[in-house]
Formats: structure tokens, C-alpha cells, sequence
């Protein structure tokens, strides 16, 4: 009878670990049950073992993509931008330095993803690379255009355009200008004379520097003056 006994509570004991087993087998220790593809907030937060808050919060960046119109969240998509946009470090754990280096081209070509594909999740740290490296470009950028190293390239592009275009004009319009004066003349050294000036006088507005050009260039000089002046401060 003792070992009757003995027998039934290791199979109750047994039957117990395994209805356990099966409640946690979802990592937020949920019933084993089908999950929605679609959950509110409050449902959602017990599915990740969170509070509401938390989830909030998180629908504010992390998952974001994964709200819909009507306010609920893609639970699936859900998933994926929690795990990505989630620091291994949160829950308890001390948070480990970073190891993750990516050269400027690597962090070009993020950008560039990111551009191309709206659905792309970036993780964590490579995305706070690239918030580092946007700042430091922007900043690098903005010095070089207030030195002068650099001018707006689509004023540049609209300059040259519009440059180009006036010395074609000026060269079409010398035949018509001219065709009446070089048919009286009977000098082929004078005519040569003639159109050559002609020709110089419609080039000569291509040597004169762009208006962006000429701007970089006093920029940079104030540039020099104001460092040649704190210095002799």
C-alpha cells in the first residue's frame, strides 16, 4: 500500500511538472495557447510579461511600426522589434561595452538601407553608431561650409547651368550680329580679328568665378581673420 502510494504522487508529482512545463513554455511564462496576430496593448503586455507602461513606452519607438490604424499591434512584428530594438543588458543584466565598429562607408551603407527599405529593423547598437556618426558629419559639414571649403551643390549645378547657357547664346548670336559687317569686307586678317574678338568677348564671362564660388572664398577669409584675431588674443 506504501508503495502504492509512493507511486501515485511521483505520477501526480510528474503530471504537475509537465501542466507547468507546458504554461511556461511561452517566454512570457503565458498558457501554451495560439497567440492572436493582432492584441491590444493590455493584452499584449501580458503576453510579453510586462507592464502597460512598458508597452506604451515601447510603441513610442521601439515597436512602433508594429501599431495598426485601429490601435492595436501586430503581434508578430511585434516580436521582432522588441527583440531587435532591445538591449541585451535591459532585465536585470549589466549592461556590457560596446564592441561594435563600423567604418564610414559601413555606416553610408545603413543609411542607405534605411532609405530603400522603410521595414528595415536596424539593431540597437548600430543604430546609435549611426545617430553618433550623423551628428559628427553634420557638425564636420557645417564647419567646412563656413570656412569655405564647401558650397551648396545645387546652387552650384544651377550657376554653371545658367553660366554655360549665356556664353552659348553670345556665340550663336554672332553670325546674325556680324553677318552684314564681314560681307563688306575684304580682308581676311580683319575678318579672322573680328570674329576672334567677338568669340573672346562671349568666353570672357566663363573665367569670371561663380557667385558660390566667390562666396566660399570670402567666407574663408573671414574664416582666416577671425582665427588670426583670437590668436593674437
Amino acid at each position: 500500500m506504501a508503495e502504492f502510494r509512493e507511486k501515485g504522487a511521483s505520477t501526480a508529482t510528474t503530471e504537475r511538472s509537465t501542466r507547468s512545463t507546458a504554461r511556461s513554455a511561452s517566454p512570457s511564462g503565458s498558457h501554451e495557447v495560439d497567440i492572436p496576430e493582432n492584441m491590444t496593448v493590455s493584452a499584449y503586455a501580458r503576453h510579453r510579461g510586462v507592464s502597460r507602461r512598458a508597452v506604451y513606452k515601447a510603441l513610442e519607438w521601439r515597436i512602433a511600426k508594429a501599431r495598426m490604424s485601429d490601435g492595436r499591434i501586430a503581434t508578430a512584428q511585434a516580436d521582432r522589434l522588441w527583440e531587435a530594438n532591445t538591449h541585451p543588458g535591459v532585465g536585470g543584466k549589466q549592461r556590457g561595452k560596446s564592441t561594435l565598429c563600423l567604418t564610414s562607408d559601413e555606416l553610408v551603407a545603413l543609411c542607405l538601407r534605411l532609405k530603400d527599405d522603410p521595414e528595415y529593423v536596424m539593431p540597437r547598437e548600430e543604430s546609435a553608431l549611426l545617430l553618433v556618426y550623423c551628428r559628427a558629419e553634420a557638425i564636420r559639414l557645417d564647419y567646412e561650409y563656413k570656412v569655405g571649403l564647401l558650397v551648396e551643390e545645387d546652387r552650384l549645378n544651377r550657376e554653371i547651368f545658367e553660366r554655360a547657357r549665356g556664353a552659348r547664346d553670345a556665340l550663336f548670336a554672332i553670325p546674325d550680329r556680324l553677318a552684314a559687317e564681314l560681307a563688306g569686307m575684304t580682308n581676311g586678317i580683319a575678318i579672322r580679328n573680328r570674329l576672334r574678338a567677338e568669340i573672346e568677348a562671349a568666353l570672357a564671362e566663363l573665367e569670371k568665378p561663380l557667385p558660390c564660388i566667390a562666396e566660399a572664398f570670402e567666407r574663408a577669409q573671414r574664416a582666416r581673420e577671425a582665427g588670426e584675431s583670437r590668436t593674437v588674443q
